[in-house]
């Protein structure tokens, strides 16, 4: 089966778009391992998870648009449109969440060293009173 130009064309413009949907995907990963995940183990599942989910995609958006060809220029198409949207607008919502993440993470461990201290001096006066 021949797809006309026009088609071609069209999926190509479209795979731009669903590159940005998927750097947009990526900065929610992102987001959630920089907030939540501190291992390697759990970075790495995470990487995995995206690319399961950027491939599917993928393929759906090939047998939607394309009767289930798989072409270069749409896999070329979303690639140039993910990094378009990661070095462009991905870069500056990167610079504003992280720093409160990390302003976040850090007054989160200071409540739990001041909750520590104060349960252990909890736990010490209990300790005298059942002595």
């Amino acid at each position: 089966m021949e797809i006309d130009f026009y088609i071609q064309s069209q999926a190509f413009l479209y795979s731009l778009l669903f590159g940005v949907g998927l750097g947009m995907l990526y900065g929610i990963f992102k987001f959630i391992r920089v907030a939540f995940l501190s291992t390697k183990t759990a970075v790495i599942i995470a990487d995995i998870i995206f690319m399961l989910i950027a491939s599917i995609a993928l393929f759906l958006y090939s047998l939607a648009m394309l009767y289930g060809y798989v072409r270069i220029y749409i896999v070329f198409g979303a690639l140039c449109g993910f990094l378009a949207y990661r070095f462009s607008l991905g870069k500056l919502i990167s610079r504003i969440y992280c720093p409160i993440i990390n302003a976040i993470n850090v007054i989160i461990q200071k409540i739990k060293t001041k909750f520590k201290k104060n349960y252990k001096k909890t736990i010490e006066k209990q300790q005298q009173y059942i002595v």
